[in-house]
Parts: structure tokens; C-alpha cells; sequence
């Protein structure tokens, strides 16, 4: 059975997240690619029906998925880069609880904390 966009973001899923169109705070948290959303849609889908039994997505549940999304897009991205750059999981840490824009002022301040702990770790 096909939906209708009114049905998927005003039946389906809550109409606001966070205080924002679910839409929009959905697709602001993936990259512009098809696999990313469908990945991430579903991750709501599965908590909402497999783990609390409900047939429609709640506001937590998009919170929810959201933050086992990240950690995936995590783990992918570390393994994508391992080779080439094996200290990036490292700097994971220097961007938490920064918001998702990160100035360089900010960025270079917590470096320069944590810079010594990565020359040790990663002399090269």
C-alpha cells in the first residue's frame, strides 16, 4: 500500500521532532544520499514496531534511531578512512557536544589539549 507524503509525515511519523518538521530534522542529520535516508527511516521504523510494538513512529523513537544512526556513520566512517588515516577515531571525541558547526578556534583549542596524547599514540 502506497503512502501519501501527508500520511508519511503526519500519520506515520510525528509531525515535529525536536520542535522541527520531522522532515527536515530527519534529512539535516544524513548525507544527500539515498541509502543514508533510507537507512536512517528505517532505523525509526525498527525502533518504534521492533522494539516498543507500535505501528506508528513517536518523537522519541526518531530521537532514538538518530543516535544509533550516528554511532553507525561512526563506525563507517572510521573504517572507511582506517588505513589511510588511523588516528581518526581519535579525534572523534574533539567534536562532541559541539553542536554541528565546529569553528576552527574551537576545534584548534581542543586539539592543542589533546595534542600531546596524540603525538604519543601516533608519533608519525
Amino acid at each position: 500500500m502506497a503512502l501519501s507524503e501527508e500520511q508519511l509525515w503526519k500519520e506515520l511519523f510525528p509531525e515535529t521532532v525536536g520542535g522541527e518538521e520531522t522532515a527536515t530534522y530527519l534529512f539535516r542529520r544524513c548525507l544527500p544520499r539515498p541509502r543514508d535516508a533510507i537507512q536512517f527511516l528505517k532505523a525509526c521504523q525498527e525502533t518504534a514496531w521492533l522494539e516498543h510494538g507500535r505501528d506508528r513512529i513517536t518523537e522519541a523513537d526518531v530521537e532514538q534511531a538518530g543516535r544509533q544512526f550516528s554511532a553507525w556513520k561512526l563506525k563507517d566512517l572510521n573504517s572507511e578512512y582506517l588505513v589511510a588515516h588511523p588516528f581518526l577515531k581519535n579525534l572523534f571525541p574533539l567534536f562532541r557536544n559541539t553542536g554541528y558547526v565546529v569553528t576552527r578556534a574551537a576545534l584548534a583549542g581542543r586539539f592543542e589539549a589533546a595534542a600531546e596524547s596524540f603525538r604519543h599514540v601516533f608519533p608519525a
